[in-house]
């Protein structure tokens, strides 16, 4: 006889389920985890999402990776120190949110998820990423923030179907080299870390709109920022900036100087920009450029 479970299982009784699970459970405690599990199932976006966030958890069941139908799987906000090589086996999976647990790696099975679109990996205890995630070569979004990274893989730069990484809140001093190869990246987000420069290659991201690196220690930006084009958020505030590239003017969508950190525009505030770039800055983003344009054109 096989087990039945209602549709209608509660989370708090799924909870339960899995803290009894003990060392060696037996085969109707794992059929009836998996039933439950199943029976937490819902269509989100057309996508079957399995939800599993805030239940306490400091190690996900071995049984749970039978759910092999899961695309999009969320075991964000638990306690869990690591992530069994079992995950292997959920090949539909698109999604995954490991945000807000004790991770300190991230398993190199990740990369048999070849169908992985989103990873959302903040907040965790991470000081190195595999390079195996260099083989989800159909990722597009990547959230690293806050945790203790100071470098990434080189294999990453196979990910070029990227188009937004966030690594604010981490140890990096550097850039790491892979990022300047994500030619579709759209947003980068590289605050509060320690970063002193940024190299002229940052000029091969011709398709990013958002460039957030405040909150580090740069001494300058890259003139090849302004190949840029599209950027609409340029964000340097809390820096060590005293002076701008004299083509900054060539970042037309730039609209303003940003006040909010939420505006578009270009933030600046906090850097020791020598005179007359602060009164400048002050005036607005009309007479900061008409002063740059003519130390570009003598040049």
């Amino acid at each position: 006889m096989g087990i039945c479970v209602s549709k209608n299982v509660s989370k708090e009784k799924l909870r339960k389920t899995i803290k009894r699970q003990g060392a060696a459970p037996s085969e109707e405690e794992d059929a009836l985890l998996v039933a439950e599990l199943r029976s937490q199932l819902k269509m989100v976006y057309g996508r079957n999402s399995l939800g599993l966030a805030m239940m306490e958890m400091s190690e996900i069941p071995e049984i749970a990776w039978q759910v092999i139908e899961v695309e999009k799987l969320n075991v964000s906000h638990n306690f869990l120190l690591s992530i069994g090589p079992g995950i292997e086996n959920l090949q539909n999976l698109t999604i995954l949110n490991l945000l807000g647990n004790q991770l300190a790696t991230l398993p190199k099975e990740i990369g048999m998820l070849r169908k992985l679109r989103v990873l959302f990996a903040d907040w965790n205890c991470l000081k190195e990423v595999p390079h195996e995630l260099g083989h989800c070569k159909k990722l597009q979004v990547l959230s690293l923030s806050y945790n203790m990274i100071s470098s990434l893989p080189e294999s990453l730069e196979d990910l070029r179907k990227l188009e937004k990484l966030n690594l604010s809140n981490n140890r990096f001093v550097q850039l790491p080299t892979c990022v300047y190869r994500m030619r579709r990246l759209t947003f980068l987000h590289l605050g509060c870390n320690k970063i002193e420069s940024i190299s002229e290659s940052v000029g091969q991201l011709e398709s990013m709109r958002i460039f957030i690196a405040e909150k580090n220690r740069l001494r300058f930006l890259p003139k090849s920022i302004c190949l840029m084009r599209p950027l609409k958020l340029l964000n340097v505030n809390y820096n060590e900036i005293e002076n701008l590239p004299t083509n900054l003017p060539m970042l037309t969508e730039l609209e303003r100087i940003a006040c909010h950190s939420l505006d578009t525009g270009l933030h600046v505030k906090c850097n020791p920009l020598a005179k007359p770039l602060l009164d400048l800055v002050e005036e607005g983003l009309e007479p900061l450029f008409d002063y740059l344009k003519p130390k570009r054109d003598n040049k």
